[in-house]
């Protein structure tokens, strides 16, 4: 089978506009965000899992990933209710108990095919048997990709519904939205209040840590979506979900 693959675009630095806007911040429900945005852009950022160099496996054609051309950016769940969620002041939507023994990250985006296959049919028995037992934590960083109109607006989305509480909810809604639908009618539907919902989506801050998310993607080589990272170890593109699996189990059994 041909490699199919979804590429990311590469970030441009933030550190000046996060300076900037730090200064001039009006929201102090975003100021925690802001300030963890400006902290991240002058320090190194970190492997995800450990704090040794992840292990990168290998590229199988049999991964289920989409191509898209590389481009340089321009200067600034289903049925999973019942899990636990939390926004991180990186911006990252986190499901399951922060204490679980193993993180799996993902680098994800709502147009891609391969994408959604893992929200909508592996996600749930992955939900059910290892993060609703306390096992493993879901991290959702979502990566805008130009070639889609709504991508980033769908990000940002996706961060200002995990605000209120309601991260799962919009993630799964998105991945079903007609481009041709408001976002404001996505957010109505999953219930998150017009007004704040709407003053998260144009507050810069807001934009500014989507932007960070970018950079740290780039730091740990992430180009391709799906991309994965299980207690620091990459894997790109949609493994299959027995491998998936085994892979958890084999991580479980170490502990």
């Amino acid at each position: 089978m041909a490699q199919r693959r979804c590429k990311i675009a590469k970030p441009m630095v933030y550190a000046a506009r996060i300076l900037e806007y730090i200064h001039n911040v009006h929201h102090l429900r975003l100021l925690p965000l802001a300030l963890c945005t400006l902290i991240l852009a002058a320090c190194t950022l970190q492997q995800p899992g450990n704090s040794s160099q992840p292990q990168v496996i290998a590229e199988d054609p049999a991964k289920r990933t989409e191509q898209i051309p590389q481009e340089v950016l321009a200067q600034p769940l289903s049925g999973t209710g019942a899990l636990a969620e939390r926004l991180l002041p990186t911006g990252v939507l986190e499901i399951g108990n922060r204490n679980a023994p193993l993180s799996l990250l993902l680098f994800t985006e709502h147009h891609c095919r391969y994408c959604k296959e893992f929200w909508h049919d592996q996600f749930p028995k992955i939900a059910q048997g290892y993060i609703a037992k306390g096992n493993l934590r879901l991290s959702v960083v979502i990566t805008p990709l130009k070639k889609y109109e709504s991508s980033q607006e769908d990000a940002l989305a996706l961060i200002c519904a995990a605000m209120e509480g309601r991260g799962q909810a919009m993630h799964d809604a998105l991945f079903d939205r007609d481009d041709k639908t408001p976002i404001t009618s996505i957010a109505e539907a999953v219930g998150l209040p017009a007004g704040s919902f709407s003053a998260c989506m144009k507050d810069e801050s807001t934009t500014l840590i989507l932007g960070q998310q970018q950079a740290w993607a780039h730091s740990l080589s992430v180009s391709l979506v799906p991309t994965f990272f299980l207690n620091g170890t990459k894997v790109t593109g949609l493994p299959y979900a027995a491998d998936l699996r085994g892979m958890i189990e084999n991580e479980l059994a170490d502990r």
